[in-house]
């Protein structure tokens, strides 16, 4: 699906459901990983389908931790590994859940329009079924500039274990 038929498509819907989990915004402190996969495990709860979440931070503040708990929150039962090397991770989910797609992108080493286009990211944008989070999404944020995107930032917080969490 192209970009301009996705913004057509949705427009209306997806401005109202992110206006809504935008209005929700908060900081969370989280303790370890256990709290991050609890609090991505809420989030889910907010999610409709459609949405594009660009996950931002450093390494190691806590982005494929999050990550795994959306999956495990939606019903993912198998692994779930960084798409470091595989650039995207298309995660099937069965059951009563309107959500039937998880894609996991990792776009560190990703630049372009061509690249997403080349793993098959176009594929999934807009679909109301599928919900996309992208590591390292602030490399391609302008890229999307037209679409309405749900950012999450990570930081690292004041002990080794702690990690701020700001959506």
């Amino acid at each position: 699906m192209s970009i301009k038929k996705y913004k057509q498509r949705n427009k209306e819907t997806k401005k109202q459901r992110n206006k809504e989990i935008k209005k929700q915004r908060k900081e969370f402190e989280s303790h370890g990983e256990k709290e991050t996969r609890q609090y991505a495990a809420g989030f889910v709860k907010k999610l409709n389908g459609g949405e594009i979440l660009i996950l931002e931070g450093e390494l190691g503040s806590g982005k494929s931790t999050f990550v795994r708990g959306l999956g495990k929150a939606l019903g993912i039962k198998k692994t779930m590994r960084s798409p470091t090397f595989t650039l995207m991770n298309v995660y099937k989910i069965s059951g009563k859940s309107k959500i039937k797609n998880f894609i996991h992108v990792d776009a560190y080493r990703l630049c372009s329009v061509q690249d997403l286009r080349n793993i098959g990211l176009f594929e999934y944008i807009g679909n109301k079924d599928t919900v996309i989070a992208i590591e390292w999404g602030e490399k391609l944020k302008s890229l999307f500039k037209k679409l309405d995107l749900i950012l999450i930032k990570f930081k690292h917080g004041e002990s080794e274990s702690c990690r701020l969490i700001i959506n």
